[in-house]
């Protein structure tokens, strides 16, 4: 155990820059933007975000199910269909990101609108940096597929090396376009898109040199089409629900509060919010390491380091972000009146911190253990309740702490659903059964490859016995001993083939027959044991053989 969380950690510490390189590009744009645009600019780049980031959601899960499926075909060996794989998702990743193109070229007005914004210079300065950010996001959705590429492969270094310097290369073109030539809005829209762009073609330029997958293109085949799509379609339900829950809270909090109480809402929701992404490193790992896993007690012993390491990176980013609002609430916000309003909420911040290392872990567990639709189903359940506590607290006017109070019923809400159901299911084995299309699927390839491979032994060996019969019959119909000794030296120089017993030349034995209904059987009953591991599915195949 203790080798493998060394394994983890040194996983862990280069995924984090490649995981905290994202929301630091939209940092870097927010600060530019604060400090050399107008207002309205400003003003303008938040509904603009909330349509970047709802299409990142909707797409996302293009990564996770790569990463999946990848994972799974790696450890087996099978290279050639990772390569198909892997050449299929890029396909699709560009066909996803056109389709994004032209949504935000054509209805970019309609989608800022649909915000809430009603100021025409608002509506005009997003509408533009949309259209410009949409050129750049068929590299966004590449780039998603050729880090799932790397992580599945155990390679975590090369992707968060190419997410840094596109993170340094988007900077200086901030500094060029938008503090120096003072393009504004614009300027940080065409940094930033080129910057996806350069990261998608560093990456796939890599990946031609390093590891065993390379960067081709193709259409999607229909079988790998559905493999994906199998996958993305929950994880996508996932994102946006999960999304969706953010946008309830937070429009509540406008709806309810007063500009003081939204303001310290605001400071201490940012310290949170940035401590949560400590997390994702875990899930990461977690989703990159255990489909790979060299046998199902490794994978078991990948989830439960993974749930202790969110559990515990959950505590401490809790601790942090509690500590900050009751001892230090200036280093939040330089108002004096907003001070005691962030201390209020300390409780709530730690409390909400560690539930959510809890359910972000497991929630990777019960991904990689075949429960993606339960994963699914449940954010919606999640939404419905966070929607109707919301609207109580609207209701009866419950203000700043009983929005605070909804975090903490939202990520308490998800981590006894996750949480349940991977110590369960997934670390106790309690319950373990079928997984998903995903999982069924890559499981039926294994069954039926072993179960080909057992048929092949079965008519080689009664091939084999129905030769060495017709030799002894005709051996004894001539009354001579040599040709039998002919035939156990024959034996011993070739070994028994495939799941023969040791012949005896001294006694005839009528050639077996192929026992298809036992092979049936025998893969009917391997549909029971955990999917993903090739050991297990190939063993009931090898004792029938045998049998």
């Amino acid at each position: 155990m203790g080798a493998l969380l060394r394994r983890m950690l040194v996983f862990l510490f280069p995924v984090t820059a490649l995981v905290l390189s994202e929301p630091l590009l939209g940092l870097v744009t927010s600060m530019f933007i604060g400090q050399f645009c107008s207002t309205a600019e400003l003003a303008a780049l938040g509904p603009a975000n909330i349509v970047i980031s709802f299409s990142h959601y909707c797409f996302a899960s293009i990564q996770i199910a790569t990463m999946h499926m990848l994972g799974r075909l790696l450890r087996t060996g099978d290279d050639a269909s990772a390569q198909q794989l892997l050449s299929s998702a890029l396909g699709l990743a560009l066909v996803c990101g056109a389709f994004v193109l032209v949504t935000l070229t054509l209805f970019s007005s309609n989608l800022v609108m649909a915000t809430g914004v009603r100021d025409p210079e608002v509506i005009a300065l997003a509408s533009s940096f949309l259209q410009i950010r949409g050129a750049g996001q068929m590299g966004v959705l590449v780039t998603l597929v050729c880090q799932s590429a790397f992580l599945a492969q155990q390679d975590p270094v090369a992707p968060s090396a190419i997410g840094v310097a596109a993170t340094l290369f988007s900077i200086a073109g901030h500094f060029a376009l938008v503090a120096n030539a003072g393009w504004g809005l614009t300027g940080a829209a065409i940094s930033t898109s080129a910057c996806n762009v350069l990261s998608a073609l560093s990456l796939l330029a890599l990946l031609n040199v390093r590891g065993r997958l390379r960067s081709a293109i193709n259409l999607p085949r229909l079988r790998d089409l559905q493999g994906l799509l199998a996958t993305m379609a929950p994880l996508s339900v996932k994102f946006i629900s999960k999304n969706c829950c953010y946008i309830v809270i937070q429009t509540t909090a406008t709806s309810i509060l007063d500009v003081t109480h939204l303001a310290a809402h605001q400071a201490i929701f940012s310290a949170w919010g940035f401590c949560s992404f400590w997390l994702a490193p875990v899930e990461q790992a977690v989703l990159a390491m255990a489909p790979a896993a060299a046998s199902q007690v490794e994978r078991r012993a990948i989830m439960v380091v993974g749930m202790g390491l969110g559990v515990l990176i959950g505590t401490i980013g809790g601790l942090a972000v509690s500590c900050v609002a009751a001892f230090g609430p200036h280093l939040l916000t330089q108002d004096p009146l907003l001070w005691p309003l962030v201390g209020m909420v300390a409780g709530q911040a730690f409390a909400s911190m560690v539930l959510t290392g809890i359910d972000v872990s497991s929630n990777a567990v019960n991904i990689v253990g075949g429960d993606v639709n339960y994963v699914a189903t449940s954010f919606v359940v999640t939404l419905g309740i966070v929607s109707a506590y919301m609207a109580l607290a609207r209701h009866m006017g419950w203000g700043f702490l009983g929005v605070w109070n909804g975090i903490v019923v939202f990520f308490a809400t998800r981590a006894l659903q996750s949480g349940i159901l991977a110590v369960r299911k997934h670390i106790m084995g309690i319950g373990a059964g079928a997984g998903t299309p995903l999982d069924a699927e890559v499981s039926r390839g294994e069954r039926t490859a072993a179960g080909g491979k057992g048929e092949q032994a079965c008519e080689a060996g009664g091939r084999a016995r129905a030769e060495a019969g017709g030799e002894e019959e005709a051996a004894q119909g001539a009354g001579q001993q040599q040709p039998e000794a002919s035939v156990s030296a024959s034996y011993d120089a070739q070994g028994p083939g495939p799941g023969l017993e040791p012949l005896q030349p001294q006694h005839h034995q009528p050639p077996l027959p192929v026992a298809n209904d036992q092979h049936g059987g025998a893969l009917d009953q391997e549909g029971d044991a955990p999917a993903g591991d090739a050991s297990l599915a190939q063993e009931p195949t090898q004792k029938s053989i045998q049998a």
